[in-house]
């Protein structure tokens, strides 16, 4: 399967370990020159549009069996960018092919950084590993296989819902409105951090544009407060109570529509239409508001 890969691998000149050293350190010149707020050069600028793939694009990837000129064309630039004895295998490039059933595997060797000055964490990629793998379906076809996979399955969903219902990290409280999944789409459907909004936040302009061009006393409305008044009945109620709550549910409604014509995710906005008549405000405390107002002074 990656015969050109293997050979090349084999054959790999010292020319390209200088070149792979020099685009390192470009690498690194731009990363400190980022970090100083230096404006970007003509010829930085270049180099972002050409978009040159360095050591730090290197991620995970997965080609199966059917995939081998993908592989060879991958592997072999994930070959050029890594430094000299940072390419490990998992199989012997001269002696070994990839066997049927089989496909290839790249995932960067990576450590964290922390910067002196700001504290924050990076992450910065040493190198690669290259490695034969079994697909997908050739662990499906073998009895331990199904076992395996169902446990990394169910481990998943276990996660998922763990994650969701975390308490929350400064409070310590559980959100009770948190989106636990419950839906098939829900558990299958990879999801980044942040992404719970992302269908809102891709509707809301347009919703707050037609809204205030419909009435002119809304004009103060704001994606934070048309969320809160999406997602909690009694908030809506107590801060716009001239808008009868069947009016927040049918916009709710059309949003699910608009998002599903549009292929986003309607999921978080049916969760708030499930749930926003269970609600709760948070109750304010006088004497906290009366210390807050206090500190003022």
């Amino acid at each position: 399967m990656l015969r050109a890969v293997c050979a090349a691998l084999e054959t790999q000149t010292e020319e390209n370990r200088e070149m792979s050293e020099t685009m390192q350190a470009q690498e690194q010149e731009q990363s400190q020159a980022a970090q100083q707020e230096i404006p970007a050069t003509a010829e930085t600028s270049t180099e972002t549009k050409t978009e040159t793939f360095t050591l730090a694009n290197v991620k995970r990837e997965y080609f199966g069996p059917d995939e081998a000129e993908k592989a060879v064309e991958h592997v072999s630039k994930v070959m050029e960018v890594c430094p000299e004895n940072s390419l490990l295998a998992n199989f012997d490039f001269e002696t070994e092919e990839v066997p049927d059933g089989w496909g290839i595997a790249v995932v960067p060797i990576s450590k964290r950084i922390k910067d002196d000055k700001s504290g924050d964490t990076s992450t910065v990629n040493l190198g690669a590993v290259v490695a034969r793998v079994p697909s997908p379906e050739l662990i499906l076809d073998d009895e331990k296989g199904k076992e395996f996979v169902r446990r990394v399955l169910m481990d998943n969903v276990f996660a998922q819902i763990a994650s969701a219902s975390r308490p929350d990290k400064d409070t310590g409280q559980i959100d009770r409105e948190a989106f636990v999944p419950k839906e098939l789409t829900d558990f299958i459907t990879i999801r980044t951090k942040g992404e719970g909004l992302k269908t809102f936040n891709m509707l809301a302009p347009d919703v707050l544009k037609m809204l205030k061009k419909k009435s002119p006393a809304l004009k103060f409305l704001n994606a934070a407060l048309l969320r809160q008044a999406l997602q909690n009945a009694s908030w809506a109620n107590s801060t716009l109570p001239n808008i009868p709550q069947e009016h927040w549910e049918a916009l709710l409604k059309a949003m699910i529509a608009l998002a599903r014509k549009k292929e986003a995710d309607p999921s978080i906005l049916q969760q708030w239409l499930a749930r926003r008549d269970q609600a709760e405000m948070e109750a304010v405390v006088v004497e906290d508001f009366d210390a807050a107002i206090a500190s003022l002074e």
